[in-house]
Parts: structure tokens; C-alpha cells; sequence
């Protein structure tokens, strides 16, 4: 029985290759002989436009053969050997990210956003352009506090004239 190879079965993610990739310009193919040097350019291009300054990299896999857990942990995995501040790892039918400095709720609205842009590059920008839109409901936030803090007194004198 021989060793099963990343190019025998996608659902294989050379790690090391990858990292080695994403060190040089943010961008990785899980299939290094099937880059498309046009879209490296462009993926890079939206990574160098980022928000923020962060550094990011994107893994391109050709195949979903991997679940989205073995996806994350490999992202995860290149996020640690690389650190980069976020790694996405794309496929035709998945954006997987993790983050340092993006929040989860953060990176899932990246990854919807990511995952339904059929321009990889393109879904680089919906990602940040997702995730950077989001903020907290400060006023709602406010209001609904004040209104507990309200309910508490209430409950409290309530409570207090009670014989």
C-alpha cells in the first residue's frame, strides 16, 4: 500500500506547501501546478486592499472534498505556521476563515458573504466589506440596558413594600 498524496485526494491539504505559499504573497493553491497566475494577482490585489493594515492570506482549493471542520482546522493549522492575522480557505462551494483580530460574528458575515461571489478575488473584498460592516447596536444596546436596570428597580420597591 503506497502514501496517499494531497494530488490524489483533495480532501489532502499539504499544509506545509501551503504555509510556504502564503508566506510569499497571501495566496496558495492546494494545487500549486494548477495556479492561475491571473487570479493570484487579483486575489492579491484584494488582500493588499484590506481594511485596517491586517495581514490576510487566501488558500485556493480546487475540490470540496473536506468537510468544513477539516477546512477550519487547516486554516487554523496556516493561520499559527504563518501568522497571518486571518486565513481564508476558499472553494467552489465554501469560504472557511479564522481570524485574530476579526470577531466570529465578524468572520461568518465575511464567509457568507465570501461564499456566494463566484469571483474569488471579488469575494475577498465582499469579505472584509462584510465583516467591517458589522458593529454592535450601541443605542439599541443602551435602551434595552436602561430598560433592565428600570425593570430591577421596579422588581426591587416592589418587593420592598411588601408586608
Amino acid at each position: 500500500m503506497g502514501t496517499v498524496t494531497p494530488a490524489q485526494n483533495p480532501a489532502i491539504l499539504d499544509l506545509a506547501n501551503l504555509a510556504e505559499q502564503l508566506r510569499g504573497d497571501g495566496v496558495a493553491f492546494r494545487d500549486p501546478a494548477a495556479a492561475d497566475p491571473a487570479l493570484e494577482a487579483d486575489i492579491a490585489g484584494a488582500l493588499a486592499r484590506a481594511p485596517g493594515g491586517s495581514s490576510a492570506g487566501v488558500v485556493v482549493v480546487d475540490a470540496t472534498a473536506a468537510g468544513p471542520a477539516q477546512l477550519r482546522d487547516a486554516a487554523q493549522d496556516l493561520q499559527l505556521a504563518t501568522g497571518l492575522d486571518t486565513v481564508i480557505v476558499r472553494t467552489p462551494d465554501l469560504a472557511i476563515a479564522v481570524s485574530e483580530e476579526l470577531t466570529r460574528a465578524q468572520v461568518e458575515r465575511g464567509q457568507a458573504a465570501m461564499a456566494v461571489q463566484p469571483d474569488y478575488a471579488a469575494g475577498v473584498r465582499e469579505f472584509y466589506v462584510a465583516a467591517d460592516g458589522f458593529s454592535v447596536p450601541w443605542g439599541l444596546a443602551g435602551i434595552l440596558a436602561v430598560l433592565a436596570a428600570a425593570a430591577v428597580v421596579a422588581a426591587t420597591v416592589a418587593a420592598a413594600r411588601r408586608p
